[in-house]
């Protein structure tokens, strides 16, 4: 129940699209002042609606005819400057595939767009099939990454585990899982969606245990096309001599594409998984939030309005309902001042501290401070407040008494263009 409310938490709200849209109408408007002819599509999560609040925007240029496309990321990058619409510019035409990345100067929304890469766009309807038939799959990534946001191992140029990889390591989970495999079925035939586990915390566990503690990096890959499959390193040529630790994802678009092969930092990722898969296993009191242990409040991410469940209308909070007739206007008062107190008291327990997550050995995974564990909650002096921020963290259930706004503040920031 909690990976679904977090989830819910976490789907987009109608008006976060209509910004993202906006942003993107904006940037396709300046695409067409060079480019009469050509098209700006976008891909990634916001195409297939598995984005964060901080998720960037990824699209691509296709048909704008351009040859040169360093020199055609170039003027690109000129003509968001001359209109005000970028800022933090950067050309990269050294990478394999050259893009510009930039901050939309409205919305403050992160971009990244290529030329003429088509693969980017058939990527996301791949995911959207596979999400069809794996219902669980959704709701997985959305906690998956949460988790590698909030350790930073969620950037490919850090090292980190990209987002269509982590889609991929899903998939192949879900479509490997042992409640899948006819031993497990008491060999009721071929496996079908259904006879998948439903129960989204023993998944969340096992992808886990089977990515941070069971699977052989070294000699096996992991691949989600034609039902999925573990495959040889070696014969797919994703075995490296020099990073033979390297996890590899085969690109279910492009089966000579290993998606983390740029992922030079996937021991930390599996450490991570490993941590998270020991503190999810160790005892626990009943009403203690399983999920808190992994994951922590974030304002960046939970200071948002969570959207209503379908089936079930939302009620006000019993604090929040309308006063009885029987209070006196001096009990209002002290209510309306202790209902104040307390905002500011949460206000200041969701100042947080911005620490990453350090490498880790397998230390004592009940321990809060341990440096798997997502960055802590920045503390003050006094005992009582100390408590009272621990107490909060517990559940994530704190959340849905957030309300705010996120992904829109107009940030200032020098506009400056950078070319690597």
């Amino acid at each position: 129940m909690e990976i679904v409310e977090l989830a819910r938490y976490l789907t987009p709200l109608p008006e976060e699209a209509m910004q993202r849209n906006a942003a993107i109408q904006r940037v396709r408007d300046v695409v067409a002042c060079i480019w009469p002819e050509a098209q700006v599509k976008v891909f990634g999560s916001f195409a297939t609606g598995l984005y964060l609040p901080t998720s960037d925007i990824d699209a691509v240029v296709l048909g704008s005819g351009c040859e040169d496309v360093p020199q055609g990321l170039k003027a690109l990058a000129s003509a968001l400057h001359r209109k005000h619409l970028a800022k933090d510019i950067q050309v990269i035409t050294k990478a394999k595939v050259p893009i510009i990345k930039f901050e939309e100067t409205e919305s403050c929304y992160k971009f990244d767009i290529s030329f003429d890469v088509a693969n980017g766009p058939e990527a996301a309807e791949s995911v959207r099939a596979l999400m069809d038939v794996l219902p669980p799959m959704r709701h997985l990534v959305m906690v998956l990454k949460v988790f590698l946001h909030q350790r930073d191992l969620n950037e490919v140029y850090a090292g980190g585990l990209g987002s269509y990889a982590l889609l991929v390591l899903v998939a192949a989970f879900l479509q490997l899982h042992p409640s899948r495999q006819p031993s497990r079925r008491f060999g009721k035939g071929p496996s079908k969606p259904e006879d998948l586990e439903q129960n989204l915390g023993i998944l969340l566990i096992d992808f886990f245990r089977l990515y941070g503690r069971t699977l052989n990096t070294y000699d096996v890959g992991v691949s989600c096309r034609n039902g999925g499959a573990y495959i040889k390193k070696s014969a797919s040529g994703f075995y490296s001599s020099e990073r033979p630790y390297l996890l590899a994802v085969e690109d279910p678009c492009d089966p000579t594409n290993d998606l983390a092969r740029n992922s030079y930092n996937i021991s930390r990722v599996r450490a991570a998984f490993e941590y998270a898969y020991l503190r999810m296993v160790a005892p626990s009191s009943p009403k203690e939030s399983i999920l808190a242990r992994v994951l922590r409040l974030d304002p960046v991410l939970f200071m948002r309005t969570p959207v209503a469940h379908p089936e079930s209308p939302q009620r006000p909070h019993k604090k929040s309902r309308k006063k009885r007739k029987s209070e006196s206007p001096a009990a209002q008062e002290a209510a309306e001042k202790q209902n104040k107190k307390k905002r500011k008291h949460r206000e200041r327990s969701l100042s947080l501290e911005e620490e990453g997550a350090a490498p880790a050995a397998r230390e004592d995974t009940r321990n809060p401070s341990h440096p798997l564990s997502p960055a802590p909650i920045a503390r003050s002096g006094q005992d009582g407040h100390r408590r009272s921020r621990r107490r909060e963290a517990q559940g994530l259930e704190a959340a849905d008494g957030i309300a705010g706004h996120s992904g829109s503040s107009n940030a200032s920031g020098s506009r400056h263009i950078r070319f690597d």
